[in-house]
């Protein structure tokens, strides 16, 4: 018995330690290990707005939001900065705005004490423990560790999600200046980046694919390597 119990008690801890650690991988949690504060990101953004910049202010404000989903202060700036590029979206479905008010580092933890949960109740198993209070824990903890994890990977921002940082242009149907227009991109325009061709990004929106210069878009999780000494 002894050793079926110290067997459980090793498979918890590390299933626990294991989920874990996943979670500093997911959302304001990376963001946060480059360094990159809300405060700073905030007060970035506002100098931004304030030059005209809405792109650059609409990045630091999703950046802001990552590592402070339910400030009100965030919320009311990324408003200020989409309106001030002209960028009009359609708003979140009601699932996914509840969830995004937890981070995807919160929600990851809540799937952990989910797992712990049901672990907790398959050790019961051993220990000859009421078998309904066995079922409902196992049963309970599972519920709570899929919708947690599943809720973390939902919120978690992609890592093609980009903001496009430079005044309003044109798209273009191949990599190169000369070519034909696509389809023009607002500043503060929220896209989805994808390969690289020399100097221009393929980017991916609401009107179609089109390659506009690396520079007029910058990812809001940032690449590994980058501080907010650069960004800011």
């Amino acid at each position: 018995m002894n050793s079926k119990r110290h067997h459980s008690w090793r498979t918890l801890v590390t299933t626990v330690l294991a989920t874990g650690a996943l979670t500093m991988c997911m959302g304001g949690a990376a963001l946060a290990a480059t360094g990159f504060s809300a405060r700073a990101l905030a007060t970035h953004a506002e100098s931004a707005l304030a030059a005209g910049h809405p792109g650059q202010a609409r990045l630091d404000w999703e950046r802001a939001r990552l590592l402070a989903p339910r400030s009100p202060a965030v919320a009311a700036g990324l408003e200020k900065a989409r309106a001030a590029g002209g960028v009009t979206e359609q708003p979140p479905v009601a699932w996914r705005r509840l969830a995004s008010h937890l981070t995807s580092n919160e929600w990851a933890w809540i799937g952990v004490g989910g797992l712990a949960c049901a672990a907790a109740a398959l050790m019961a198993f051993g220990w000859g423990l009421a078998r309904t209070a066995r079922w409902a824990g196992l049963a309970g903890g599972g519920v709570v560790a899929a919708l947690g994890l599943a809720m973390a990977i939902a919120t978690a921002p992609p890592p093609d999600r980009a903001v496009v940082v430079t005044p309003a242009s044109m798209a273009r149907i191949a990599p190169f200046a000369q070519a034909d227009a696509a389809f023009p991109v607002a500043e503060g325009a929220v896209v989805s980046v994808g390969r690289q061709h020399g100097d221009y990004t393929l980017i991916t929106g609401p009107a179609g694919e089109g390659w506009v210069p690396s520079s007029a878009v910058e990812t809001v999780v940032p690449h590994s390597g980058a501080s907010p000494a650069r960004a800011l």
